[in-house]
């Protein structure tokens, strides 16, 4: 097994929540240390992030627009981001991204200062609850331990109230 891997943004299968569809990039590697995925928008105006502000998590997020071009709205400003364009936003900080031109693809990396990385939200219950279209690889991955690295005790819960847990960021 070698140890590294490598992938295009396209070959990685898009999951779709009926939000904001979304490419598993940690999923897709095994990434245990920090988040990453990628959002693609194939229309002007479509919504790419949606709005929050990170506020319960204390997580920063880092953004590079992989191609096309976005506006963001960072606590109601504007900003036009091209490709190849970086917009990190802080805990607090309301944020949102849309497409300015079709494909535009936004690459997001998040984590919180100081602490070790532990999925939240959708990374939660995805597995007991899958989308769709969830990529078929995953279909080998356990809902135990195994995959949630190691986590805290109050996530070392059945499935079923697992699902019902509000996340502490979403």
């Amino acid at each position: 097994m070698s140890g590294y891997s490598v992938a295009r943004v396209d070959e990685i299968e898009e999951i779709n929540d009926g939000r904001c569809p979304s490419r598993p990039v940690r999923h897709h590697f095994g990434i245990t240390s920090f988040g990453i995925n990628s959002w693609s928008r194939r229309e002007v105006g479509d919504r790419i992030i949606n709005e929050h502000d990170e506020s319960d998590c204390e997580e920063e997020e880092l953004y590079l627009v992989q191609r096309g071009r976005a506006r963001f709205e960072l606590d109601g400003d504007r900003v036009d981001a091209p490709a190849g364009t970086f917009v990190f936003a802080r805990p607090g900080v309301k944020r949102t991204a849309f497409a300015e031109e079709p494909g535009t693809t936004i690459v997001s990396i998040g984590g919180t200062p100081g602490k070790s990385y532990e999925p939240i939200g959708w990374e939660l219950w995805a597995p007991i609850r899958p989308f769709p279209n969830w990529p078929r690889r995953l279909s080998t991955v356990s809902t135990s331990a195994e995959w949630f690295h190691e986590p805290p005790p109050e996530r070392r819960t059945t499935p079923q109230v697992l699902f019902l847990l509000p996340s502490r960021c979403s």
